[in-house]
């Protein structure tokens, strides 16, 4: 710590400085004007410290000066990414804390995050001594990293908090087995849904505007025997909660022979 200070009159020899109990070495001076450096030990303890100064002017007269203080923070602030801890997301929300417990509080300007073409803005954080954060991250597809760095006020580092995670907003896809035309039989109908990142939790289908069925499974099967029109109904849905939207099939079955008649009577 760089100490600097003026005498109000010309002195005998370089003054004795002390922050606390400990002493600062005398640096230079420029006529009354004297620079002072001190080195923290670590022994004096983080806080506020009186800087004691005295001296003795050209007449012997000594004198001395408490009224200032230095603060000494040596304690590493806290940074840490607290949502998300990693894995499969779906959302692009990220948030973070920002702690500094020891006196100098979190240096807003310092708080940086790396790994991507990050979208973080000190405007995102509120606090004043200590923060959180919470923005939208421009996630790419697939794997993201996520580091985070800030100081304090004092300049101590926080160590990089770091996260890796795996970004999947894309729903999974859903294809049946039926095709047009009427049928004369009863249809077997078949569903199969994939979903390359996150993987695939159920398969729903609904027939004719009923209930929806759900399958916890990538595939699905189940018959339609009934005559007439039908509308078949689907969606699918990964292990993250992305979900397809309904796909609609319609299928028609005629499975009844047709009945024949005549007029006769019988008669010759």
């Amino acid at each position: 710590i760089s100490i600097s200070f003026t005498s109000s009159e010309t002195l005998i020899a370089n003054p004795t400085l002390n922050v606390g109990s400990n002493s600062a070495a005398y640096q230079s001076n420029v006529g009354n004007d004297y620079t002072y450096t001190y080195s923290v030990t670590g022994l004096e303890g983080d806080g506020t410290h009186v800087i004691n100064i005295s001296g003795s002017d050209m007449a012997s007269n000594s004198g001395y000066n408490d009224t200032n203080s230095v603060f000494i923070d040596t304690i590493n602030p806290v940074a840490t990414i607290t949502s998300p801890l990693g894995g499969t997301v779906n959302t692009a929300l990220v948030q973070l804390t920002l702690t500094d417990d020891s006196g100098s509080g979190v240096n807003i300007s310092s708080i940086a995050v790396s790994g991507l073409a990050s979208s973080f803005s000190a405007a995102n954080c509120t606090g004043t001594f200590n923060y959180t954060c919470s923005y939208y991250e421009n996630f790419a597809q697939g794997v993201n990293a996520i580091n985070l760095d800030a100081m304090d006020n004092a300049y101590n580092a926080a160590t990089q908090d770091s996260i890796t995670v795996t970004y999947d907003s894309i729903a999974p896809a859903t294809t049946s087995n039926m095709t047009a035309g009427w049928k004369t039989i009863s249809v077997d109908v078949g569903l199969t849904a994939s979903d390359a990142t996150a993987g695939v939790y159920s398969i729903n289908y609904s027939i004719d505007g009923g209930a929806y069925t759900e399958v916890t499974l990538s595939s699905a099967a189940f018959t339609v025997s009934t005559d007439g029109n039908h509308t078949i109904q689907y969606f699918s849905t990964d292990n993250i909660g992305n979900v397809e939207s309904a796909v609609t099939e319609y299928l028609a079955i005629d499975a009844t022979s047709p009945a024949s008649s005549d007029n006769y009577d019988g008669a010759w």
